[in-house]
């Protein structure tokens, strides 16, 4: 569990070089707000197919630890040149390798951690907390310091490249128990024993579960669409309209932050009390709706921040929700593609849509109308949650 610790500090410290920056290197290149939208769909449609391919080929295989060291090395390769580029096509093609790779690392990471943990879902919030501490320290030390300038895109290359590369260097310490088959093969017998006792994975007919998975796929495509205002798109609010400069990663701390005592009380009330993912998922959206609608009102820094406090709701709950949704719905050898589906079809596409919409919308209307706009979308996301909550009930037990 140590290693898996480590591992996903440093990937989530990889991330905080490299998510937020990314719009503002973009803008730093010349580009134009409708143009950067275009880019980051790009990169949100790349993130759609290649960590599907990579999830089936780890279930098949079994050698996700190699997988994670590919991605990892490829993703440093690709950022180099996406980096520096004043060409939007070679922007596009090097940010459509780059986050391909870098996107595949999340289902597979998560994967490596649902086997290793055996579905305990407190355990997972804590290894999954250790990485947002790490997207905090990072927030922190490098809004301080100001050592990765927003003005200057040869910084937070050099910052990403070290970083992501430690990430590298730290996976080839996870447990080689991932590779083997015969891991596997325990972990499915065990879980082949705890259904037969009624405890741990829940057997119904395949039909209910793919008609459930659907709602809840849809569902996540409007929230994640909205999300995609905060997830791609804020830096450049918080650099240009609120004018705070290299200092805006310390907001995108702050909101980080504010994940960690929400990780930790979900995974507990999943593991412990048995709450439903259901009830994660419907909390998470409506605090996502309230949050962008507040953004649309006001330009203030003060309420800017805290609705940065929110993001644990909007962020934090809603994923320890969906990961356990999708591990209880699944068999334990299907998991990276399940979790490859979700972060293809219910994040990246969503993502890529948001993005591109996004860039027009501010464009031509200005953040305001974007925030509002996608808080509304939230909203449908929330209606699809209350209208088939009877679906996304069908299965009781308490793994991730």
């Amino acid at each position: 569990m140590i290693s898996l610790v480590f591992v996903y500090s440093f990937f989530f410290i990889s991330l905080a070089a490299f998510f937020p920056y990314l719009q503002i290197l973009l803008r730093n290149n010349g580009f134009s707000y409708s143009a950067v939208g275009l880019i980051l769909a790009v990169g949100d449609a790349a993130a759609i197919f290649i960590p599907l391919i990579l999830s089936r080929v780890a279930d098949k295989t079994r050698k996700k630890r190699l997988l994670i060291l590919f991605s990892g090395f490829v993703s440093i390769l690709a950022f180099m040149p996406l980096a520096f580029s004043q060409k939007i096509l070679i922007a596009i093609i090097f940010i459509f390798i780059c986050r391909s790779f870098n996107s595949s690392i999340i289902p597979l990471l998560d994967s490596v951690s649902i086997s290793y943990l055996q579905g305990n879902s407190s355990k997972y919030s804590i290894v999954r907390t250790m990485g947002t501490v790490g997207f905090i320290f990072f927030g922190i030390i490098a809004g301080v310091f100001g050592f990765a300038r927003s003005d200057s895109n040869k910084s937070i290359a050099m910052i990403y490249g070290c970083t992501a590369g430690i990430f590298f260097i730290l996976c080839f310490f996870l447990p080689r128990t991932f590779d083997s088959n015969r891991n596997d093969e325990r972990i499915i017998e065990h879980d082949q024993i705890d259904s037969s006792e009624n405890s741990s994975w829940l057997v119904f007919d395949k039909r209910s579960s793919k008609r459930s998975f659907l709602y809840f796929m849809v569902a996540v495509f409007f929230i994640k669409f909205s999300n995609s205002a905060i997830d791609r798109l804020l830096s450049s609010y918080i650099v240009e309209i609120l004018g705070l400069e290299s200092r805006f990663i310390l907001f995108i701390a702050l909101g980080a932050a504010s994940e960690i005592v929400v990780f930790l009380i979900a995974g507990n009330l999943r593991q412990e009390k048995g709450v439903q993912p259901w009830v994660f998922l419907i909390i998470g959206a409506t605090a996502l709706s309230i949050r962008l609608l507040i953004c649309s009102l006001t330009s203030s820094i003060i309420i800017f921040a805290l609705t940065q406090c929110l993001q644990g709701l909007t962020y934090g709950i809603f994923h320890i929700g969906a990961i356990s949704y999708i591990s209880g719905l699944v068999p334990p050898k299907n998991t990276s593609q399940a979790l490859g589906i979700y972060n293809g079809f219910g994040i990246s596409l969503p993502g890529m849509a948001g993005s591109m919409l996004g860039g027009q919308i501010i464009q031509n209307y200005g953040y305001n109308s974007l925030f509002a706009t996608y808080g509304y979308v939230a909203v449908l996301g929330v209606a699809v949650l209350l209208i088939f909550r009877r679906n996304l009930l069908i299965f009781q037990h308490k793994s991730v």
